[in-house]
């Protein structure tokens, strides 16, 4: 047998086969699963509203995530090499078709004109394109599952391009991703020489760059010409972003009643306007929350009535303060700490100042909920780790398998316009030593884009 047919022998024998013994297997697991959920799993009602039936249980959303990663690596291993690398170098494309067909809100045409199909020439007279253009962008995103032709010429929406109809929140998360991020695009070599020639100060992100050094949020605010509205489209793409999560599915991926007693104060640190004691409280009202924020956000909060309800039992309270300032001595002592989305703004120096005042106040628990990013290493299901209902330790050193196709965009997000990362699990227990925090376990959240429940007790505590 030559070399050659050696390589190949040895190709199907340990990655193609054992590819598809892997899909085989979680589908069907995955069938297993659909079959026998209950009826009254709250995540199963949960599923039903966001239209996502392969996360209506956890095991579900487990077996699907194996899935997916198994059918990544079976596509790139059947497709030849040069065509893999010559895709991810025009992948740029994609971003240009979503850009344009976006910004002229073509998938809620579709919807209105006729759901079954329109025609390319209607089509193209209703949003104002070129007819043959407009076929070509629409073409490409249909090659990634986003429209489809249904007949020569005639296009409708599928359940990905589906999603952004009449969805403005959506479209605002979509449009931040695209429109700012295309602003840092340019800086990135040179905010790569600048970290790599060890130049002080260095600068912040290739966005501060791009913003004469004006930090991200502070741009978004300001009068710069191509500022105009974008903070307000900021505001409606974290409303949008919080269900492209899957969010809501957070009181059932964390047991927040059955971990904590009555009375307990959960001390949501950057809470915003509530968006977690509004979805924890229906399925947990012995606890009670303290949001805190910026000035600025406590007064949005109370001019919008934000958790009128909760705020009217006395189960949630909004509270001004810096997460980079000490806690107030009163909310010291036992608490409970929650960081949603918090640390992956900034690089360790900054996240680590905000865990050391939370330490500080010496809480009974910290939960971070944020991105986890978990390097994929075997390709079968064998090395996945099974989270009991206790969470994940990973003292074992198996991943939950994990696409890492967003996870790893978001981390070059995060570089691009605050400086931040995502973080992998030793840099984040790293982290969280240096704060004087220990990783108990991780609950992984079912329909995220990689982020879990990381629940940290003082490093004392879990001697």
């Amino acid at each position: 047998m030559s070399p050659v047919s050696e390589n190949k022998a040895s190709v199907i024998d340990t990655g193609f086969t054992e590819l598809l013994q892997t899909i085989e297997q979680s589908a069907a697991a995955l069938r297993i699963a659909a079959q026998t959920q209950q009826s009254d799993d709250i995540g199963a009602s949960i599923a039903a509203q966001m239209g996502l039936p392969f996360h209506a249980n956890a095991e579900m959303a487990r077996q699907a995530a194996i899935l997916r990663l198994a059918s990544e690596r079976l596509t790139q291993l059947v497709t030849p090499p040069r065509h893999v690398l010559f895709e991810a170098a025009g992948s740029f494309y994609a971003t240009l078709c979503m850009k344009i067909l976006v910004k002229a809100d073509v998938a809620s045409v579709i919807e209105d004109t006729n759901a079954s199909g329109v025609a390319a020439g209607d089509l193209a007279k209703k949003v104002g394109m070129d007819k043959e253009l407009m076929s070509r962008l629409l073409r490409h995103l249909a090659s990634k599952g986003i429209f489809q032709e249904v007949s020569p010429g005639v296009w409708a929406n599928t359940a990905n391009s589906r999603a952004m109809a009449h969805a403005p929140e959506f479209v605002a998360h979509l449009d931040l991703v695209m429109y700012e991020g295309s602003l840092a695009l340019p800086y990135w070599p040179q905010f790569m020489d600048a970290r790599s020639s060890g130049i002080a100060p260095a600068p912040l992100s290739p966005f501060a760059m791009y913003a004469a050094n004006q930090p991200f949020y502070q741009w978004i605010h300001s009068s710069a010409p191509a500022a105009l509205g974008r903070g307000a489209n900021f505001n409606a793409a974290m409303k949008g972003m919080a269900r492209t999560e899957g969010v809501p599915f957070l009181p059932a991926d964390y047991p927040f009643g059955a971990k904590f007693p009555a009375g307990t104060t959960v001390v949501d640190v950057g809470g915003g306007l509530g968006s977690l004691p509004a979805l924890v409280l229906p399925a947990a009202p012995h606890l009670k929350f303290v949001v805190q924020d910026l000035d600025a956000v406590v007064k949005e909060a109370a001019a919008r009535g934000a958790c009128g309800e909760w705020v009217a039992k006395g189960l949630v309270e909004f509270v001004v303060h810096d997460c980079f300032s000490p806690q107030p001595e009163r909310l010291c002592g036992g608490n409970v700490f929650v960081l949603k989305a918090i640390l992956h703004n900034y690089p360790d120096s900054k996240a680590s100042e905000i865990l050391t005042h939370i330490r500080a106040a010496n809480p009974s628990k910290l939960l971070i909920i944020d991105r986890v990013i978990f390097p994929q290493f075997p390709a079968h299901a064998a090395a996945e780790h099974q989270p009991d209902s206790d969470g994940t330790t990973l003292r074992d050193g198996a991943a939950p398998a994990q696409s890492l196709v967003v996870p790893t965009m978001y981390d070059l997000i995060m570089a691009a316009l605050h400086g931040g990362r995502e973080r992998l699990f030793p840099e984040w227990t790293a982290l969280l030593e240096t704060a004087g925090f220990s990783v108990g376990a991780i609950y992984p959240m079912r329909a995220s884009t990689g982020q879990f429940v990381v629940e940290c007790v003082p490093a004392e505590l879990a001697r």
